[in-house]
């Protein structure tokens, strides 16, 4: 139980950490209420930081990466993609990509077969497709899906459970929106994010 180390130059978010190696380096890279960072997760100190602030300083979106690229986003700002380099010994953050059609809120993304879905809030609520490698748009709903959605890879679908209560069933495909299947799971709002078991759903 003894603490190894703390960082303690920004507060927390509810952005989950992650655990990856980029530019040669170990690193944890999460969200604070102020930056994008990543930090050595055996001494604890900065390996770089991005400035990133949202109206309510609550950044809640899970990071992810693909190929190298760590895509971040947070309410009302442009879901971005850095690329983290070494240079001098240090390491750097630079933009490949910034999109502000699809800003991510409390949903985190996931990838399937090189194909970015994801939530953002805009017109109420769209699931969106787009490319990891650039940022572009491939479809999204049309809009007032939810308030917010958990999403999980299974597969070659995607599982869906919006705040409203119903699950969705929707291919992981780049080519268009397809609904396989809706269930009703609860009558009242749901926040707690399933987990996949297996072939059980929890």
């Amino acid at each position: 139980g003894r603490v190894a180390w703390k960082w303690s130059e920004d507060g927390p978010a509810y952005a989950s950490p992650i655990l990856t190696t980029l530019a040669g380096r170990r690193q944890l890279i999460t969200q604070s209420q102020k930056f994008h960072v990543g930090v050595d997760p055996v001494k604890g100190t900065v390996l770089w930081r991005v400035p990133f602030t949202t109206q309510f300083d609550q950044n809640s979106v899970t990071p992810i990466v693909s190929d190298a690229l760590v895509i971040l986003s947070g309410y009302n700002e442009p879901t971005v993609a850095l690329e983290i380099r070494s240079r001098d010994s240090r390491l750097r953050a630079k933009t490949r990509w910034s999109n502000r059609d699809i800003p991510m809120y409390m949903s985190s993304p996931v990838l399937v077969e090189g194909r970015l879905f994801g939530m953002t809030q805009k017109r109420r609520g769209q699931l969106f497709c787009a490319d990891p490698a650039t940022g572009k748009v491939l479809w999204t709903t049309p809009g007032r899906l939810a308030e917010n959605a958990a999403i999980i890879a299974a597969g070659k679908v995607l599982l869906v459970q919006t705040t409203a209560g119903e699950l969705l069933v929707v291919a992981a495909a780049g080519d268009g929106y397809d609904e396989k299947a809706r269930y009703r799971v609860s009558e009242k709002s749901t926040w707690a994010h399933p987990a996949l078991v297996g072939s059980k759903l929890l």
